[in-house]
Parts: structure tokens; C-alpha cells; sequence
């Protein structure tokens, strides 16, 4: 028995923050993957070698002649499952180095948890399926790589061949995650005791990651030249439903299209129902800003205060994604998700400086515990991040408001 308690105090924060992961999960998932994503998980590399091809064949390695709408559902959930132990061990990990002062990182970990951007995001009617699951699980493995691989070689060929990965299950890639994965390198080379040995190979396998993005976006293709021969291959592997236009976007359209028929038709669309999201999302943004703020206060070497920028500037990497493509909302929580990330990987570098700002931070919850108490129930009151929906409920909710005050 006391071995056991041992054992499990070893695992305490991670069995914890599994437990509530899952239950989240189970909670909100809903039973089916998204129509959208059929063809995602069923084209596979004997139809090319291609972006979006990947997950389709690790599909079709565990089921190699058809798969079910059902398989295919009970593959999401085992990499979602598989995504949330991941997720659970970091942050535990983070936890466990903070044991005798874990208050701030806990309230920065709940302030994550219970936001429109948690994990569950994915989990959406219309994300139920989405590549980055794929993305954020090869993502996580890259910086765990990062923080804890010591030879510069091994490292940065393991990453390389993860972020190729990647730009194989979808290219966004590049503009979603990498820039996490990125900003991990550059604090590698500012730690690093051969500064010139990490910023070369670093630099050379960076460079190298968006030349195959740059391969893959400009030459590479799927060998079936037809929508038809794409559906009739589909109807061969499952009997899942599917649809016409998630085949045509998504392999045989041309950007401009994409602009037109997407991009420009649902501006206003977009525009309207995104300011009422971020508006919403101010608290969150106002939390995550002030942590920051605290560690740019207390930073007195000019080196970090400039990486700590250059933190910041890589969100400006998903500005190509907001200029063409038009969920919106997907990349707001990506955005998130980002900045949440940054904060855990200096804390697991122990930066003293953000060590700094996350027990200033605890001490101002601590003075404001019911604020903060709210804060948390209002975030966990909102939906989801989702593709398209925006928040749908609270904008309705606000009209209702709105036409009790209107005459007639």
C-alpha cells in the first residue's frame, strides 16, 4: 500500500488533469465524425504523394480493405484520448517542478482549462475530426523533443522529420503549431553553450521545413484527376457519408476560388460574429496579457526581453491563414492555445522571469479569488471555439436582450 501512494504521488497531477480531460471529452463528443473530414481519413498515399494524405494512411494501416463510420469515429476518440495524456503529462510535468509553489501555475492551467480554447474545442460538431489533433499530438511531441533531447543532431533530425509529418497531414501546419515548435528552437539557441552550433543546424532544419511546405504546396498532387474518381475510390473504402465539396476544396481548387466563393462571400459574416467573439473573449486576452506584462516588467536583460517579442511576433504567422481561409474561430483558439504554450514552456525552462510573473499573478487571484472565481464560470459558460458557429447561442441571447428594449 505505501508502495502504491509512492507511486501515485509520482502521477498525482497527471492522473488529475487526465481524469478531467476525459471527462470533458466524454462529455461533450459528439457521436459521429464530421462529414466534412471523410475524405481526410480515406485518401491515403496510393493516391499520390501529397498534403492531407497521412492520417489517411495510418487509417488504412489498421484498416487495410474498409472502415465504418463507426472505426472511423473510434479512431478520433483514441487520438483525442491520446492528445489529452500527452497534454496531461506536460502540464503535470510543469505542476510537479512548482510543487512547493504550484498556486500560479495551477490558476494559469484553470484559466486554459475552462476557456472557450481548451481541448474540447475539438471536440465541436463542426471540429469533431479536424487534422489538428494529429497536428497538436506530433506538436507536443516536437517540444518535448526540444526541451529534453541534449545532441543538437538528434534533436533537430527528430524535429524535421515530425514537422514533415506534419506538413503531410495538412500544410496549415506551418502557420498553426510550428510557430511553437519554432519559438522553443530560438530559446534553445538563446540557453544553448554552442550558441553557433544551434542556430546553424536549427536554422538549416527551419529552412528546410518550409522548403517541403513550399514543395508540397506548388508541385505535389493526388494521381485521381476527377471528383467522380475521388468518390467512387471513397465509396470503395467506406460506407461514411461525405461530401462533394470538401473533395473539390480541398484537392482540385484553385486559391483564387477559395478567396471568392469562401474568403470574400462571408466577410461581413465573419467580421460581424468574430468581434462579438473576441469581445466576449476580452477577460481571457486581459489575463493572458497581464501575465505577460508582468514578465516584461520584471525582465532587466535586454536579450530576453527581445525573445520574449519574438514570442509574440510568431502569432503573426497565422496571418496568411486569416487572409484566405474563413474559420475564424478555429484560429482564434490556435492563438490561444499558442500563448498558453509559451507561458508553460518558460516555466519548464525555468525562466525566472516568468516564474516571476506567475507568482505576481497568483498573488492578484489570490487578493480576487471571487473575481477570479467568476472569471473562470464565465469562461466555462461559453461555448466552444468552433469552425463557424461563433458563439451562436450568446449572440442570439444578446439580440432577445436587445428587441425587449425596442418599442413594439
Amino acid at each position: 500500500m505505501t508502495r502504491l501512494k509512492e507511486l501515485f504521488r509520482k502521477i498525482d497531477y497527471e492522473f488529475y488533469l487526465f481524469a478531467f480531460l476525459m471527462l470533458d471529452l466524454v462529455a461533450r463528443c459528439p457521436l459521429e465524425v464530421n462529414p466534412w473530414m471523410t475524405p481526410n481519413y480515406i485518401l491515403n498515399f496510393d493516391q499520390g504523394f501529397s498534403t492531407r494524405l497521412l492520417v489517411g494512411s495510418v487509417v488504412k494501416f489498421f484498416y487495410p480493405d474498409f472502415v465504418t463510420g463507426r472505426q472511423l469515429f473510434q479512431f478520433v476518440f483514441v487520438a483525442l484520448t491520446l492528445l489529452n495524456l500527452l497534454v496531461a503529462v506536460l502540464c503535470g510535468r510543469v505542476l510537479r517542478m512548482y510543487r512547493n509553489e504550484t498556486r500560479g501555475v495551477i490558476y494559469v492551467l484553470m484559466a486554459y482549462l475552462a476557456s472557450p480554447a481548451a481541448l474540447t474545442y475539438l471536440v465541436t460538431q463542426e471540429n469533431m475530426g479536424r487534422l489538428e489533433i494529429y497536428l497538436l499530438i506530433l506538436t507536443l511531441v516536437q517540444i518535448v523533443v526540444l526541451l529534453r533531447v541534449k545532441n543538437v543532431f538528434v534533436k533537430y533530425a527528430l524535429v524535421l522529420l515530425l514537422s514533415g509529418a506534419c506538413c503531410m497531414i495538412h500544410q496549415i501546419y506551418v502557420f498553426m503549431f510550428f510557430p511553437l515548435v519554432f519559438v522553443c528552437g530560438v530559446y534553445n539557441v538563446f540557453e544553448a553553450k554552442n550558441k553557433k552550433k544551434e542556430l546553424i543546424v536549427g536554422g538549416l532544419v527551419f529552412v528546410l521545413i518550409g522548403a517541403f511546405f513550399l514543395y508540397l504546396q506548388l508541385f505535389s498532387s493526388i494521381n485521381l484527376n476527377s471528383i467522380s474518381a475521388v468518390k467512387a475510390y471513397i465509396e470503395t473504402r467506406t460506407d461514411y457519408a461525405y461530401l462533394d465539396d470538401n473533395i473539390y476544396y480541398e484537392y482540385f481548387a484553385q486559391l483564387k476560388e477559395h478567396w471568392t466563393n469562401f474568403w470574400i462571400r462571408d466577410l461581413t459574416y465573419n467580421l460581424r460574429h468574430t468581434v462579438v467573439t473576441l469581445i466576449f473573449l476580452l477577460p481571457l486576452f486581459g489575463f493572458i496579457v497581464s501575465i505577460w506584462k508582468k514578465a516584461y516588467r520584471c525582465c532587466k536583460e535586454k536579450r530576453i526581453k527581445w525573445m520574449f517579442t519574438l514570442m509574440q511576433l510568431s502569432n503573426l504567422a497565422m496571418l496568411p491563414v486569416w487572409l484566405i481561409m474563413v474559420d475564424w474561430e478555429r484560429y482564434i483558439a490556435v492563438h490561444i492555445i499558442l500563448e498558453f504554450g509559451m507561458i508553460l514552456i518558460l516555466l519548464y525552462k525555468r525562466n525566472s522571469y516568468m516564474i516571476t510573473a506567475v507568482k505576481q499573478t497568483a498573488g492578484g487571484v489570490e487578493k480576487h479569488m471571487f473575481l477570479y472565481l467568476l472569471f473562470l464560470l464565465f469562461l466555462f459558460t461559453l461555448d466552444k471555439l468552433d469552425a463557424r458557429c461563433y458563439q451562436p447561442y450568446i449572440v442570439d441571447y444578446l439580440a432577445n436582450i436587445v428587441k425587449m428594449f425596442l418599442p413594439g
